[in-house]
């Protein structure tokens, strides 16, 4: 709705370092960012194939267009996924295909990072699939970080999806240091 009422406006995402800049050269917080977070504790099922990938395509671009809605700023062709995850990335990230039967499904993004604390965390910065394939993939997640001994796993939602919530087990957690400014 606010974006709807205000067309000539521009929306960032401002990290814990870069919020006092932004804050100090008028942009205004919007509201704190939702992340959902889940605690891992064992492996679990999955029916589908990941695969590893070092290079976005015009498939991967297409499952992104066939899977998203028409309201967002940045448009991940395969160049701009190419160049944030692969050619000038700012994370270490895992990129992986998604198939069912030889036919590539989607693509999953994953990340893992530490707290200040030292606490490991694995994160899952792009999901593109049908939502028929989300359980699958999460868990797959799940599977690929509790192998590697951690122990958390978050990801970015803006909506309450009972799926998240209820059949995955996630819980809500607000973010006092990040927002979303304007």
């Amino acid at each position: 709705n606010f974006l709807d009422k205000n067309s000539e406006i521009s929306i960032g995402f401002a990290n814990e370092k870069a919020l006092p800049f932004w804050e100090r050269h008028n942009w205004i917080g919007l509201c704190k960012i939702p992340l959902i977070l889940k605690t891992i504790n064992k492996n679990r099922e999955y029916k589908y194939e990941y695969n590893s990938i070092n290079k976005f395509t015009n498939i991967h671009e297409n499952i992104w267009r066939e899977n998203t809605n028409d309201k967002l700023d940045i448009i991940w062709t395969k160049e701009y996924s190419n160049w944030r995850y692969i050619l000038n990335p700012q994370s270490d990230y895992n990129i992986f295909e998604i198939k069912d039967n030889l036919k590539i499904i989607g693509y999953i993004i994953l990340k893992k990072y530490e707290l200040e604390d030292k606490t490991k965390v694995g994160h899952i910065c792009q999901l593109v699939c049908h939502d028929k394939y989300i359980k699958d993939s999460v868990n797959f997640a799940i599977n690929y970080f509790f192998n590697l001994s951690i122990k958390n796993l978050t990801m970015w939602r803006i909506s309450d999806e009972s799926l998240f919530f209820n059949d995955l087990g996630f819980k809500k957690i607000i973010l006092k240091n990040k927002k979303f400014i304007y």
